[in-house]
């Protein structure tokens, strides 16, 4: 088996494809390559348009494909949490080794036992995760392989999406040309990205995934993804007085509102943030101020729609909440919430090399769903030849004896030279 494991994510969003490469190596992850293109043939409810899509995918392919110079031939995906259902089953299995010991084959028949549930004719399982083992009275969340007993329990949790969108999905990346390795729904990958799935055992866990058009709420609790909730509304029906005003394009609106502006501010400033010509060649200047003077009111909307939507559970029990999504990098949403709701609340960012913006949590997250499943079903697939690849970026015009140390960095160096 190759200590290397090469996976290439795939994540559709509201108004851009996103595509991430990445390895696992010694236990290491690192980023190769990460490419977002504009798209808007996506929603929250399927495909909109699957030639805009299409293309996006093979536009993202290409410039993987010139920077790398590899040909990724399956991906990892995600669906976002709209609509989808959960289900809890725990199944019981004997034990029939012949020294009594736990393997992982044990653990895949308790799975096989779960999956054979349904839940309606307009859903469809697409994914399986297993939140808790019990073996011998003792109950852990480490798949205790290796263990001895006479018989073992596990809780598996099933989600299921409407199966127009699954479908709608699965086929334009059969059309691409790629293989699916694997979907896992968007609330879960964000979950495993950012450490709350352990973090959600003893506290109820709130995580506000805002894209341009839409918001979800997804409630993390005893460790796994228990429900969600969207809306429409995103970032664009914040900005969109601006844009409206100014015939500014919605990319640099939102680009000013992420990092021009910092919304909990009591007064602002009046110095410019931004500056253009119109058709007029005339000199135009937009400040802090009469930036948020148009969206404020937006802004204030949007958060009593999610104050409006999760107050009633924070109040249940010990809670945080968490922002990411564009709306993560924005300084100053997490304050205002805060303020709003009265928990904890904060912004998450990944820290991965490479992939340090909040809007990739999602497609971060799939590479950690994926590798979970590695020790109950082993080596499942790459996403490339790693074969070629390495021998794509070693050096080949050396002997066995200068070769290099076998580092991410001579590796990376290697692609850049003759």
């Amino acid at each position: 088996m190759n200590t290397k494991q090469i996976y290439a994510t795939l994540e559709l969003a509201d108004h851009e494809v996103r595509l991430i490469v990445g390895e696992f190596f010694n236990t290491r992850f690192n980023i190769f390559q990460v490419v977002c293109i504009p798209c808007q043939g996506m929603s929250f409810q399927g495909i909109l348009n699957t030639d805009q899509v299409l293309d996006a995918i093979q536009k993202a392919l290409v410039q993987i494909n010139e920077k790398l110079k590899i040909k990724i031939k399956a991906v990892i995906t995600t669906l976002p949490s709209y609509r989808f259902k959960h289900l809890n089953s725990k199944q019981t299995v004997k034990i029939e080794g012949f020294d009594g010991s736990i393997t992982a084959k044990d653990i895949q028949t308790a799975i096989k036992q779960a999956e054979t549930l349904k839940y309606g004719d307009k859903y469809v399982r697409v994914q399986s995760s297993i939140s808790r083992y019990t073996v011998n009275g003792i109950s852990s969340r480490k798949p205790p392989i290796g263990e001895h007993c006479s018989q073992l329990t596990v809780d598996v949790d099933m989600y299921y999406i409407d199966k127009h969108l699954a479908y709608d999905v699965a086929n334009i990346i059969q059309q691409s040309g790629l293989k699916l390795m694997d979907i896992f729904v968007s609330g879960y990958a964000i979950a495993k990205e950012a450490a709350l799935i352990e973090a959600s055992l003893n506290k109820q866990i709130i995580v506000i995934d805002t894209q341009w058009q839409t918001t979800t709420l997804s409630q993390i609790f005893h460790g796994k993804l228990q429900n969600s909730v969207l809306f429409q509304g995103g970032l664009i029906d914040i900005v969109k007085p601006i844009m409206d005003k100014y015939h500014l394009k919605e990319e640099v609106v939102i680009e000013l509102l992420k990092y021009g502006v910092e919304i909990n501010k009591e007064i602002f400033s009046k110095n410019p943030i931004h500056m253009w010509k119109n058709e007029n060649n005339e000199l135009i200047l937009l400040s802090e101020e009469e930036f948020m003077h148009n969206i404020l009111p937006f802004i204030q909307k949007w958060i009593d729609n999610i104050a409006n939507t999760c107050a009633p559970i924070l109040k249940t029990c010990d809670s945080t909440v968490i922002v990411c999504g564009e709306a993560g990098e924005q300084r100053g949403f997490e304050k205002l919430l805060q303020k709003r709701l009265q928990v904890e609340t904060r912004s998450y960012i990944p820290e991965t090399l490479g992939g340090r913006d909040a809007k990739l949590s999602t497609c971060l997250g799939l590479f950690y769903a994926y590798q979970d499943k590695l020790p109950l079903y082993g080596e499942i697939d790459d996403s490339i030849d790693v074969d070629a690849f390495i021998r794509q970026v070693s050096f080949r015009k050396t002997s066995e004896k200068e070769r290099r140390e076998d580092t991410l960095t001579n590796r990376l160096k290697s692609m850049f030279t003759k």
